[in-house]
Formats: C-alpha cells, structure tokens, sequence
C-alpha cells in the first residue's frame, strides 16, 4: 500500500484481512466495495530501498621503494566503511549480500559495538545473504545460519547515522565485497477508513 504523506510517497506492508464487502449504491447504481487490510509491520517505509556496495580494505598490487625519497608507487586503496543514514524515525534491520572470495567475513555496527562474525569461507558465484529482520542467512537457499559466532549480535540501524565497517580475509584477486539493502522505517501507518 502506498501512502502520499507531506508530499513523500511512502510504503505499508498490508495484506488484506477479508474478502471484499460489495454493495451497489441504491442513489448512484455505481459498484461500492470495502477492502479491509492488516498490517503485521505497522511501519511505513521509504518508496525506494537504498543500496551501498563495499569492499574490503585492501590495496592493489603496486610497488614502493623504501629508499631516501618518500614517493610510493602502487593502486588506490579501497575503503571498507561505509555511512549509512536512516532518515526514518525507527530503527531499520538492513539485508546484505556477501560476494566471494572472502574468509570469516565480519559485518560491525560501531556505534552499537555489535557486530555479525561467520565462521565460513565465501565462495565466488555461491554470494551469502544475511537478513537481519528474520535472522537468516542463506547461501543459494540453504540455512547457513550455524556459520554465525556465538559472540554476534543481530543489529539494527538506528535513526540517524550509522557507520559499518566490513573486514574478512581475501583469499583471491580483490574483488567487491559487500552489498547493503536499507530503507527508512517511518511512524506506524495510520489505518483509517478512507486512506
């Protein structure tokens, strides 16, 4: 369901509750019907979700020389942090997507301090799927949920500012490393008969 609030369109997860009530209108012979709807997730979301792509941070290969002049020679640097800005007023549990090669990949809140820390070895063409909102995390459907530390906390991102650092192992050539799905979780939707 769509909702058009202060000139931002904006998404509720509905489903509908019931069959349609029809009725024709005895004053116009039009068709009038009601539609009731629920809402398990009575927030209202951004009409867009926002992505981010990551890497690890690692440099290209490249040479330096350590002689008496200070010029190094080598590929740019590839950061390994990103800044996230939720602008809804509710926390959000983002999804990301894990792209191999990669070893033991660490996802870290740091203004929570909680973090997500797999014990696995990510492969190239078998991405990992991490959804926070449910918990899962999934490589080509199946539960690889046990690849998850017993020290990881599930994290949220909250209202505001939040900044995600990404760090693993590569084992191969560097390639891009993480893939972040967010949207901004807004006030409960109010429900009423005719919005």
């Amino acid at each position: 369901l769509k909702v058009r609030e202060e000139g931002t369109v904006k998404t509720a997860l509905v489903q509908i509750n019931s069959r349609p009530l029809l009725r024709i209108s005895k004053t116009t012979g039009l068709l009038e019907f009601d539609i009731s709807l629920k809402a398990s997730d009575p927030l209202k979301y951004g009409e867009t979700a926002a992505y981010y792509t990551v890497g690890l941070d690692a440099e290209t290969p490249g040479r330096s020389y350590d002689r008496s002049f200070d010029f190094s020679y080598g590929g740019l640097g590839n950061s390994n942090v990103i800044d996230v800005y939720n602008n809804g007023s509710y926390p959000y549990y983002p999804n990301f997507k894990i792209f191999g090669p990669v070893e033991d990949p660490i996802i870290e809140h740091i203004q929570s301090g909680k973090f997500l820390s797999m014990d696995v070895q990510v492969e190239p063409g078998a991405p990992m799927d991490i959804w926070s909102n449910t918990r899962q995390i999934l490589v080509n459907s199946e539960n690889k949920r046990s690849t998850l530390r017993p020290t990881s906390r599930w994290f949220a991102l909250q209202p505001g500012l939040n900044t995600i650092r990404f760090s693993g192992t590569q084992y191969l050539d560097p390639q891009e490393f993480v893939h972040s799905q967010y949207n901004n979780a807004q006030n409960p939707v109010p429900l009423e008969p005719g919005a």
